[in-house]
Formats: C-alpha cells, structure tokens, sequence
C-alpha cells in the first residue's frame, strides 16, 4: 500500500494533469545562529550556529495551490528537520548551562573556554526521486578537541518517507561487504590507514555510527570521529561510486539513486 501510494505521489509529480505538472520539490536551508551570550567585557561564553536542509515546493505559476499530496511529502521531511533542531538546541542549552557556570566560577579575566555549537550542510542532491543532504558539526566545550559529528539524511520524494541505506539493497549484508571493501581499498592505497588505529578494518566494516549520504558521485560513508583514528583522522569520509556496487541494489535502490 504504501509503495502504491509512493507510485500515485510521483506521478502527481512527473506526469500529473494541469496545475500538478508545474510543481517541483527545490532543496533550501534553515539557518539559525541568535543566541550570542558574553560577559561584561564581550568575551565570548557561548554561542550556536546551526544550518538544516529543509524542502519546498515551487511552481512557475505563483498562484497555484500545491497538491496535497505535495505538500504532505514536504511537510513529512521538514517535520523530521524540526525534531533534529530541537535536538541540538537542546544539546546546546545543556553545553551553555556549563559555560555559563564555568564563566561563573573562573571570572571574566581568566574565562578562555566558551561552549559552541556548530552544524551546516556540506553537500546537498535534489532529483525528481531523491533528496540527500550532509551536513558537518562540531561541539565544544572545555575539550583539547571540539566534538566533530556528521549526519546524513535520505528521503524518497515518491513515498515521502526517510531511507537508509540497506533499504536500496537486494541484499544488505552483501551491500555492507561491498561498501566497506571499497573503504578499506580507498584508505590503503591513499594512505590514509596511516592515520588509523591497529585493526580499524573491523570498525570500519561495522559501519557503527557512520552518517551515508547519496551524492552525485556515488554512496559517500562519513565516519564518527575516532571510530578509525585519532584526532588527526577527523572524519574518515569515503565514496563508493554507485557502478562499483551496482549489483547488490535492488531495482527500488537503482531507481532512488539515479539522475
């Protein structure tokens, strides 16, 4: 039922009649960053700056009301963006609540540890199926090193509803095997296992934590600070053109990433 419902949603958007032909989803961006708190002297205490891929409607015809059925897949991913902003916010006021007594405890003179909070998006693709962002963060608060974080999110514009990666497979386990060997083949032969911890293959074909987003390019994996390395290693970020792994999707994974 829902697949059928998926089918009624994309042919509103391809091949509806009338008004339902001039509407099309565009990516855009919820962008924040109001609260600036600092002492008496301006020095910084805490302060948040966060950028969130949100989904429109537009039409070439401003006078048109956009089908329901639109709108309901707009209004299914923004819901989502919602519940992740207050999220980090909620995140946020925890990390200001420390700031703020640390600022209290340490006075203005000797304060050198403001909390922040940042995330923007990275890279975003939009088709006529798809919309897959990543965005890339970090949090910091009385650390050697701010808290760097990636998170990824996938919507099939047909169904209006958020997939994960071993939902475009015919296989997951098989899909795993291939994305991953592809992992540890690219960080090999550029050097970057250089940068890993001894045995990080097993971390890195757990898959743990990784935030997948579905580029142009091909399946992109974006793993969690220190799941591979040290601080050097960052965000180990991979891609796995979509040919290299081709046969283990399913028709619905072939038809979601392609153009």
């Amino acid at each position: 039922m829902r697949r059928l419902a998926g089918l009624l949603i994309l042919c509103l958007l391809l091949a509806g009649c009338g008004a339902n032909r001039s509407w099309r989803f565009a990516p855009e961006t919820w962008y924040d960053t109001d609260d600036y708190l600092a002492g008496d002297s301006g020095k910084l205490i805490a302060w948040y700056e966060l950028e969130l891929p949100r989904l429109s409607l537009e039409s070439d015809r401003a006078a048109l009301t956009p089908p329901a059925a639109l709108v309901s897949v707009r209004d299914g991913f923004n819901a989502e963006m919602d519940a992740v902003r207050d999220r980090l916010l909620a995140e946020y006021a925890d990390l200001r609540s420390d700031a703020v007594y640390g600022y209290a405890a340490s006075g203005e003179e000797d304060w050198n540890r403001p909390a922040l909070l940042q995330l923007s998006v990275s890279d975003a693709r939009c088709t006529e199926r798809l919309y897959s962002s990543l965005c890339l963060g970090s949090a910091d608060y009385s650390g050697a090193h701010p808290a760097r974080f990636a998170r990824a999110w996938s919507y099939d514009l047909a169904e209006g509803r958020f997939v994960q990666w071993y939902d475009l497979a015919s296989d997951p386990d098989a899909l795993r095997a291939a994305l991953t060997d592809a992992v540890v083949a690219q960080a090999r032969e550029s050097g970057m296992d250089k940068r890993f911890y001894d045995g990080w293959e097993a971390a890195a074909q757990s898959m743990d934590g990784c935030a997948v987003y579905l580029g142009a390019e091909g399946i992109t994996l974006v793993y969690p600070q220190y799941a591979l390395g040290g601080h050097a290693a960052g965000l180990p970020a991979f891609t796995v053109p979509y040919d290299a792994v081709k046969q283990h999707l399913s028709s619905y994974g072939r038809a979601l990433v392609a153009e």
